[in-house]
């Protein structure tokens, strides 16, 4: 599952702190951390009802970077289960950045 170096350039987390996260030094599940940062990112736009483009260039908010890498922490380490692990602490980092619809 190759993952185009071009599709990591704007990450919001790096591949050298999801390992870092993770302590791991290896390179054999690069592509497999790559997969899982594009999939956590896009697990965090899906809660907030936003892209995190809408953050700036530069600033994303750093409880939202450390939910990233829960997620992606919570992805390696439980691979076969169906629920996230620490759900209530996911939701807390992002509740302050969640999009608020008024009816």
């Amino acid at each position: 599952m190759p993952i185009p170096s071009d599709s990591l350039e704007a990450d919001i987390v790096s591949l050298k702190e999801v390992k870092a996260h993770l302590r791991l030094d290896s390179l054999d599940e690069d592509d497999y951390l790559k997969y899982l940062i594009l999939a956590a990112t896009d697990h965090v736009e899906q809660c907030l009802d936003k892209s995190l483009s809408d953050f700036g260039p530069k600033y994303i908010p750093a409880s939202i970077k450390h939910s990233i890498l829960l997620l992606i922490a919570d992805f390696y380490e439980n691979r076969t289960t169906t629920t996230i692990q620490n759900q209530t602490l996911f939701q807390s980092l992002l509740a302050p950045y969640r999009a608020v619809r008024l009816s």
